[in-house]
């Protein structure tokens, strides 16, 4: 399946969603910020990334 990344503040959120996707089979990495998602996104080079929008050290938008 697809390989995802999330990423969100929220721990609570984070892990339903992780939770979720993973029994659907896919392959999902976590991150609580914009700037650890980076380092995530080159790292594994997800299919697709999920990205809450108001988050510390770096916002969604201007991470995507």
């Amino acid at each position: 399946m697809a390989k995802i990344l999330v990423l969100d503040d929220e721990p609570s959120i984070l892990l339903m969603i992780k939770k979720m996707l993973e029994k659907a089979g896919h392959e999902v990495a976590i991150a609580l910020n914009g700037k650890e998602g980076m380092l995530l996104f080159e790292k594994n080079k997800p299919d697709l990334l999920i990205s809450d929008i108001i988050m510390p050290e770096k916002e969604g938008l201007e991470t995507i």
